[in-house]
């Protein structure tokens, strides 16, 4: 009996694992492979920027490709002196100085008024020069010694061939304090060859401006040595030469120790002349070229 019902319980065993696995309810799926198979690959975070890309070629060095001019610029400052004589613009019978110096003569002419006035349509040349009180005045700026005799001669055969009257003054820098009196004697060396060029050679009539005197703090006994010795010559020499007048400067300008009083001077450690200075020099200097 045992026997029996053991085997009844194995064939009853056989027979359900046939029957293969049961289908799936109402409303499930069965999950396919190739949608529950997670990619391999993770997906990138839809805020994050995109990799930067790598131009194709390097962009080029602006300063590396520009290319050098082929020739240098003119320098617009170049001074130049123009190779024929200029006409100035006086009027016919206009009595016409040619004002020869530096510094204090061209601060004079910016006294006076005076403007600049080109020689040519770009201006490579020119000087100021205009109408003063019924003058036609020019400016040229003078040379240091010892080239100041010639540039003197030059300034007339550019600018002066029709002048009048020269004017020739020495800047307070060309005289020093000297104890030997040899500043002083190169001056007048150099005078006697203005001499020779403008009045002489040239037929000019000229005025010599005598020493400038120079502040207390730039003044010492053997400047103010050389100062009386050069204008004590100078005298002498306008006196017996023709056409030759001095503008006394010093005598003007000086005060009783031989420096630049304080009111003619721009400033206590510059000798350059206040309006003032001018104001007393200008009367006597046309007196001297209504004379001439």
């Amino acid at each position: 009996m045992t026997k029996t019902i053991l085997l009844l319980l194995m064939m009853g065993f056989l027979f359900l694992g046939c029957l293969g696995p049961a289908s799936p309810a109402d409303g499930e799926s069965v999950p396919s492979e190739e949608t529950d198979v997670p990619d391999a690959t993770p997906v990138g975070d839809e805020d994050e920027e995109p990799a930067e890309t790598v131009p194709e070629t390097e962009p080029e060095d602006e300063s590396e490709t520009g290319t050098e001019p082929e020739t240098e610029p003119e320098d617009e400052c170049e001074e130049t002196e123009p190779t024929e004589p200029v006409h100035t613009g006086a009027e016919p019978g206009q009595t016409e100085v040619l004002l020869l110096g530096r510094s204090v003569a061209y601060y004079w002419t910016e006294y006076m008024g005076l403007e600049w006035t080109c020689d040519d349509e770009v201006c490579h040349t020119g000087s100021p020069r205009g109408n003063y009180n019924g003058y036609y005045i020019t400016y040229y700026e003078l040379s240091y010694p010892p080239e100041i005799a010639l540039s003197a001669a030059d300034a007339v055969d550019t600018y002066g061939t029709e002048a009048d009257v020269v004017f020739f003054k020495f800047c307070f820098v060309d005289f020093v304090a000297d104890h030997d009196l040899q500043n002083a004697r190169a001056n007048e060396a150099l005078v006697e060859d203005v001499y020779q060029y403008v009045v002489v050679d040239r037929g000019k009539k000229l005025i010599i401006g005598n020493a400038l005197p120079q502040v207390s703090a730039h003044t010492e006994p053997a400047l103010t040595d050389n100062h009386l010795e050069f204008n004590s010559w100078l005298s002498n020499f306008a006196a017996t030469h023709d056409d030759v007048q001095v503008l006394d400067l010093y005598g003007t300008l000086a005060d009783s120790s031989g420096a630049l009083k304080s009111e003619y001077a721009i400033a206590s450690d510059d000798s350059h002349l206040t309006s003032a200075a001018y104001d007393e020099i200008t009367p006597d200097f046309f007196v001297l070229v209504d004379n001439s």
